[in-house]
């Protein structure tokens, strides 16, 4: 792992590092680009490797057409009915105030707490994609780091056989997805099988009238137990689904949350006076959208030509042709992010028709489902924003005298480990 000394201003502001795309695959890195071919009818989903279909095959990332608008309309029902509310209420501030207020608790004998802020936000966000998921007795720590196991398995296995993986140069190797598919099972029997039957028997008590509605778990568990797209009858189907949603959420939630605050601090040391302003909402706002605009969740979105087209660029893509969107060199376009947007500033105006945290949430119909609840839905409501507020409020800061790790061996910038310290 390479050592990232704290407190070295600018030292973020890197070239965007890329994978090796296969031969014959585009690549997309003009801001103009990106938008169209991720709107455009006429580019779909990767199509996946053997591999791969065993863990994505049939979700919402690698379906197109009736069936995508299909899946992502019964998706969407999450959101809806007071869904927001509910994710608040029900994962969100219950998550953020039990991991808190536990590390809250191991103050050293000068009265600090030092911590690393990698395994709190795992186990943090692994509780809140659990509720989301519908995958319940994830409230105690053993239980959260056990489904966090689980879905690191899965998640180094899957990574392996995709080209948008994180990994650069590795070949799949059958250890490793022999046990990601092992830690597949196990999360069958320990905590899917359960969940799933629980919401069964709730979505009997409503039948019954034994139970209203509106009690019932704004989860996808319940989406699938009530077959609200019927192709979740395949139960192998619901596991690849309800896994994605977690692993999608645990990784790129807490790396947003360590690259916002990595970015503020550093910002903090060439803008001193800029102290007093993190607990202003509009400037942790801007730090959260600027933040994301530069670091998206993963160094390439890979999509593939369902036809020929021609982009406004006069660039032609031919059917069959795949394609991979760099969307973090895209969303540091000068000519839509102004002429530092190689930079960090969390008080950059967002260009005319331009999204403020770039693509890291992609565009077009695979935009990212989570979206509505990881920036909010009304106004700075957002689980990052939330989070972070939160932290801020605990009198949290990088620890001076420890440094930060960065995970070896990967395309995009993961932090390890990163050591804080908590002194309100």
């Amino acid at each position: 792992m390479s050592v990232v000394p704290p407190g070295n201003a600018g030292l973020a502001a890197t070239t965007v590092r890329t994978i090796d795309l296969p031969p014959g695959w585009v690549e997309i890195t003009d801001w103009r680009e990106a938008l169209e071919v991720f709107r455009s009818p006429k580019v779909g989903a990767n199509r996946s490797s053997a591999d791969d279909e065993r863990f994505r095959a049939g979700t919402a990332i690698r379906i197109d057409g009736v069936e995508h608008r299909d899946r992502r309309r019964a998706m969407n029902q999450l959101l809806k009915r007071n869904g927001h509310a509910w994710f608040r209420e029900q994962a969100l501030h219950p998550a953020v105030g039990r991991n808190l207020e536990a590390l809250l608790r191991s103050r050293d004998l000068d009265g600090i707490v030092r911590a690393d802020l990698v395994p709190f936000g795992f186990r943090l966000h692994v509780q809140m994609a659990a509720t989301l998921a519908g995958i319940d007795g994830i409230d105690t720590e053993e239980a959260a780091d056990e489904l966090l196991a689980i879905s690191s398995a899965v998640g180094t296995a899957a990574a392996q056989t995709n080209v948008e993986a994180l990994y650069v140069d590795v070949t799949p190797e059958d250890a490793v997805l022999g046990a990601g598919l092992a830690a597949m099972a196990d999360y069958e029997e320990r905590f899917f099988r359960p969940s799933l039957e629980r919401r069964r028997h709730l979505l009997a008590d409503v039948d019954a009238g034994r139970l209203a509605e509106d009690d019932l778990p704004k989860d996808l568990l319940t989406l699938v137990a009530g077959l609200v797209d019927p192709r979740w009858s395949d139960e192998g189907l619901a596991i690849r689904e309800t896994l994605l949603v977690m692993r999608a959420t645990v990784g790129s939630s807490t790396q947003a949350m360590l690259r916002v605050i990595d970015e503020v601090w550093r910002w903090l040391d060439e803008h001193p006076g800029d102290r007093r302003h993190l607990s202003d909402d509009v400037f942790l706002m801007g730090a959260v959208n600027d933040a994301l605009r530069l670091y998206p969740s993963q160094p390439g979105f890979a999509r593939y030509a369902l036809e020929d087209l021609t982009l406004s660029t006069g660039r032609e893509i031919k059917k069959g042709e795949h394609l991979v969107i760099r969307a973090g060199i895209a969303a540091r376009d000068a000519s839509v992010f102004g002429p530092d947007a190689e930079r960090f500033n969390p008080r950059r105006p967002t260009a005319p028709g331009a999204y403020a945290f770039g693509l890291s949430f992609a565009s077009g119909p695979h935009m990212c489902f989570g979206l509505p609840l990881v920036m909010g839905a009304e106004g700075i409501d957002g689980s990052l924003f939330y989070t972070l507020k939160q932290l801020y409020a605990a009198g949290m800061r990088p620890d001076p005298a420890r440094q930060s790790t960065r995970v070896k061996g990967i395309a995009a910038f993961r932090f390890a480990s990163y050591p804080a310290i908590f002194a309100g």
